[in-house]
């Protein structure tokens, strides 16, 4: 993408700074100014890395002040902009290594041990719900699977909601002897609980 392109879209949203008709538009372009702003130079701080031509560290910093700015401005600008997908796709095109970037909520160079823990979290939940459909349903059988999940929701700073959804499931399981089972329909509640929150984790790793 030209970087004409990429003037163009800046001058843009300044022209609908200019031309707000009153105080809530103004507040609104500025901020989705601000937030163009952030994609622009995130994408270039990627294209940088990627190319060598910034230090690890230098590279680190500098996203993780972005990322910062970025979560700051997140909630000021929720109620005019969607997404940030829908953002990018409307103003910011040139933007998909920054918006990635974002959506990870992390620098690239502490990608390998997140990703890892990503995918240990995501297999924790298919065991502990291939567990429940093969009929384990004692405490002595789920409450090892349930713990090991919990902690690395907490682990990855998933929002407390979720691992505190879950963790309901650990008191009921705490409140049985080891070899007392889940009933019917405790074993059906907690497999689309667990469907639920699933799908919640995936979501959340892409929402921003």
């Amino acid at each position: 993408v030209s970087t004409q392109s990429t003037w163009g879209k800046r001058k843009a949203i300044r022209l609908m700074i200019e031309l707000a008709e009153n105080e809530k538009e103004r507040y609104e372009y500025e901020h989705m100014a601000d937030l163009f702003s952030i994609l622009t130079t995130l994408e270039r701080l990627e294209i940088a890395w990627v190319r060598d031509a910034v230090t690890p560290d230098d590279y680190t910093k500098e996203c993780k002040s972005l990322i910062a700015k970025y979560n700051a401005l997140k909630s000021s600008t929720e109620s005019f902009v969607p997404s940030l997908d829908s953002f990018v796709s409307t103003y910011a095109k040139h933007c998909t290594k920054a918006a990635a970037r974002l959506k990870v909520g992390a620098p690239g160079t502490a990608d390998t041990d997140r990703e890892k823990l990503i995918l240990e979290t995501g297999q924790h939940f298919i065991t502990l719900m291939d567990a429940l459909k093969l009929g384990q349903l004692a405490k002595d059988q789920l409450h090892p699977l349930l713990s090991d999940l919990v902690h690395a929701l907490e682990r990855l700073s998933i929002k407390k909601e979720l691992p505190m959804r879950l963790s309901k499931w650990a008191e009921v399981l705490n409140g049985m002897k080891a070899a007392d089972n889940l009933s019917g329909d405790q074993s059906r509640e907690f497999l689309f609980e667990l469907d639920t929150a699933y799908t919640a984790f995936h979501r959340g790793l892409g929402a921003s």
